[in-house]
C-alpha cells in the first residue's frame, strides 16, 4: 500500500478506497417498529458496514491530510464482481489489492477475491500480500516515503 500511496502523491491521482464486506450493505439505522430489526444477521451486518466505515474513514484522512483526493465505497457480498464493476464504471487506471494469501482447501472453501479480478478485468492488477507484522494498515500507511 506505501507504493501505491507515494505514486498518487507523485502523479496527482485520485485514490478510491474499496471496502468488501461479506454480507449485504445495511447503511440504515434499525427501524424500531421492524420485529426484524434486531435478527442477529441484521445486526451483524449493520456493525460490519459500520466499521468498515469507520476504517475506512481513518485511512481516507491520512490520504487526504496529504493532499491525495480520496474516494471511499463499501460493497456487500461478491467482493471480485463488485470490485470489477467498480474499476470500470470509475474508468479507473490501475486496481491495486492485497491478498491473504490463502492456498489449497482454504483458498477453494473461501474463493480467491484476487483471482476473480486478475481473470475478469480488463486493466491491470497490483497485488500484494501485506507483510507478517504487527503494523496495522494505517500505520503502513503513516509510514510510506512521502510521508
Amino acid at each position: 500500500m506505501p507504493c501505491i500511496v507515494d505514486e498518487a502523491i507523485c502523479l496527482n491521482h485520485e485514490l478510491i478506497l474499496l471496502r468488501a464486506i461479506p454480507r449485504p450493505v445495511i447503511d440504515s439505522p434499525p427501524d424500531p417498529n421492524d420485529p426484524m430489526a434486531n435478527e442477529p444477521l441484521l445486526v451483524e451486518a449493520r456493525q460490519e458496514y459500520n466499521d468498515a466505515k469507520v476504517y475506512l474513514k481513518k485511512v481516507a484522512n491520512i490520504l487526504r491530510s496529504r493532499g491525495i483526493k480520496t474516494i471511499t465505497v463499501i460493497v456487500g457480498e461478491k467482493a471480485g464482481e463488485s470490485i470489477v464493476t467498480n474499476a470500470e464504471e470509475n474508468n479507473i487506471d490501475l486496481i491495486a489489492m492485497a491478498t491473504h494469501g490463502y492456498t489449497g482447501l482454504k483458498r477453494i472453501l473461501i474463493g480467491d477475491v484476487a483471482s476473480y479480478v486478475l481473470k475478469e478485468s480488463g486493466i491491470p492488477v497490483l497485488l500484494f500480500k501485506p507483510k507478517q507484522t504487527t503494523e496495522s494498515p494505517l500505520e503502513m500507511i503513516k509510514s510510506s516515503k512521502s510521508g
